[in-house]
């Protein structure tokens, strides 16, 4: 199975009981449909469902890189991974804070920046 991270987590080669325990979990009841029923309104147009996953048309599975870890546990649990980072880093650049603080937010900052 490759597990791929870059603006989100995709899967692929997935063994059909993960895809379906993932798509599951991905897979909540939307408030709005079901306010929309609790008050008897109109429920055209809403979807009963949110999917936080996209299936691609090459088989493997979308899902959101907050998720990851999380993903990546229940994945290694199902079999062999092969991670592929195609995450993008950039050079570092030098910054200098310029504004003023506030005497609370100083008095918040100065135990921190004593490391």
């Amino acid at each position: 199975m490759k597990f791929t991270i870059s603006n989100d987590i995709k899967l692929a080669e997935i063994p059909r009981g993960l895809f379906r325990d993932l798509t599951s979990n991905f897979t909540l009841p939307n408030p709005k449909y079901i306010d929309a029923v609790k008050f008897k309104r109109q429920t055209c147009g809403i979807d009963r469902e949110l999917k936080f996953y996209a299936t691609n048309p090459d088989g493997s599975l979308s899902l959101p890189r907050g998720a990851g870890s999380e993903i990546y546990k229940i994945a290694r649990e199902k079999g062999k991974i092969e991670v592929i980072d195609k995450r993008h880093s950039l050079p570092d650049i030098n910054v200098q804070f310029k504004g003023k603080l506030r005497p609370y937010q100083q008095q918040a900052v100065d135990p921190l920046c004593q490391c």
